[in-house]
C-alpha cells in the first residue's frame, strides 16, 4: 500500500514545451503491482526487461519502475499533485484487489511500420486522421492509434490484409 508520493523534480516536457514532466518517488516498491496494472489496463505498455509499465490517462503519461512514477504532459505542480493523488488511489485499489485479478505478463509486440504499411490499403485517404498510410503504420506500430481507425481496412476486399496485420501483432497483447 502506498502512503506517500514525493515530487523530486519537474521540468519542461520534451514532447510539448507548454507542458511539464515530473519525477516522483513512492514510499514503496511498485514492481509487484506491475502485472496487475497490466491486466487492468489493456493499453498499458509493460516492459519485461526493465520491469516497468507506461499508461495514459487522457494526454497524461505515467511510467512506473520500482518506486519511481514519472509523469508527463501536466500543466502545473498543483495539477501534478492532483494526478499523484489519483494514481495513488488507483494503485492502492489494484493492490487491495490483487487476489481477484489475474496478473498479465504479456508485452506489446511492435512490428516494423513498413510491414504494417504493406498490408494497408495505401490510399492516403486520411479517414484515420493521419496524413498518409505510412504515418498510420508508424503510429499503429507504437500503439498510438487503433487499427479500427483505418475504415477502408475493414472492407470485405481487405479482410486478408486485416488478418495479416493482426498476425504481425500476435504473441503480444491484442490490438
Amino acid at each position: 500500500m502506498i502512503h506517500r508520493i514525493d515530487i523530486i523534480e519537474t521540468s519542461p516536457c520534451m514532447a510539448d514545451k507548454s507542458k511539464l514532466k515530473g519525477i516522483t518517488v513512492a514510499d514503496c516498491d511498485l514492481t509487484p503491482l506491475i502485472p496487475y496494472i497490466n491486466a487492468e489496463l489493456p493499453k498499458a505498455d509493460y516492459k519485461k526487461e526493465s520491469e516497468s509499465i507506461s499508461f495514459k490517462k487522457g494526454i497524461i503519461r505515467f511510467t512506473i519502475m520500482k518506486n519511481n512514477i514519472n509523469v508527463t504532459r501536466f500543466d502545473t505542480v498543483t495539477h501534478l499533485r492532483e494526478l499523484l493523488e489519483w494514481v495513488m488511489d488507483f494503485l492502492n485499489d489494484i493492490d487491495s484487489r490483487k487476489d481477484k485479478i489475474t496478473p498479465d505478463y504479456r508485452t506489446f509486440v511492435h512490428p516494423a511500420p513498413p510491414l504494417i504499411y504493406k498490408e494497408l490499403p495505401q490510399t492516403n485517404c486520411g479517414k484515420c486522421g493521419q496524413k498518409s498510410c505510412i504515418a498510420f503504420a508508424g503510429r499503429l506500430s507504437r500503439r498510438k492509434i487503433d487499427v479500427e481507425e483505418c475504415s477502408p481496412l475493414f472492407l470485405l476486399e481487405n479482410e486478408e490484409h486485416l488478418a495479416n496485420i493482426k498476425e504481425l501483432f500476435a504473441g503480444g497483447k491484442p490490438l
